[in-house]
């Protein structure tokens, strides 16, 4: 039996591997959950997005960051966040960015997934769903926090959630521009309607320069349970 100091070792593997641009824990990670091979792009430019939403949301912290390679968390404001404030997450960081708390969790996200973490850390989302994805968010904010970059992840959904695959990007914030980083801008869209493949990301990855691995195998399809 696994504890909190295990998770915790796991996290900061995993977390290293992510910001080494490799992934094979974060595979076997997702496999227990019988999830398919995530994939990921470090900095991608908001034009190689596969969201409006999440286009807007790096549009927005590359404007509010300036000079500065972060932004301030208190730049942030939801009212200035438009039409992806419901694809929106903020979590303040906890225990030097081993786990982080949902200050606010946007309602598309909460829909698509069948929870409101509002208030919850991603340490207890992984307790209490008995799913290894909350360990992988773990694992994503910690290795944006320590790069001080924002990083795109594509993976499939779990089974109970109405979607088919989550686009996500983190997005650092510091306590002053350029200071130390406290808070993440997560943007998380369901991509149900038009979900990408692994082929497609791995194409923007060769275009970006930044992954020119084989080829992953699509996602498997498989039924949408969205329900009207």
């Amino acid at each position: 039996m696994t504890g909190p100091a295990d998770d915790d070792a796991r996290v900061r593997a995993l977390a290293a591997e992510l910001a080494a641009t490799r992934r094979e824990g974060v595979k076997a990670l997702l496999r227990e959950a019988g999830l398919a091979q995530p994939a990921f792009v470090w900095d991608p430019p908001a034009e190689t997005l596969p969201s409006e939403h999440l286009v807007h949301l790096r549009g927005h912290w590359d404007t509010l960051r300036g000079s500065a390679d972060v932004p301030a968390a208190d730049a942030i404001r939801p009212e200035d966040l438009g039409r992806a404030i419901g694809f929106a997450i903020l979590a303040d960081i906890e225990r030097d960015g081993l786990d982080f708390r949902y200050r606010l969790f946007g309602e598309k996200v909460a829909a698509a997934g069948g929870v409101d973490w509002t208030g919850h850390t991603g340490s207890e989302m992984a307790a209490r769903t008995g799913l290894p994805v909350g360990t992988f968010y773990r694992a994503a904010n910690l290795a944006a926090l320590e790069r001080r970059r924002p990083l795109f992840t594509l993976h499939t959904a779990q089974a109970r959630e109405r979607t088919v695959s989550w686009a996500r990007l983190a997005l650092p914030l510091a306590d002053t521009a350029g200071g130390k980083i406290v808070r993440m801008l997560v943007g998380a869209v369901p991509m149900d309607q038009a979900p990408m493949t692994f082929a497609d990301i791995f194409a923007m990855n060769a275009r970006l320069g930044i992954d020119r691995t084989a080829s992953p195998a699509p996602i498997p399809p498989r039924p949408n349970p969205r329900v009207p």
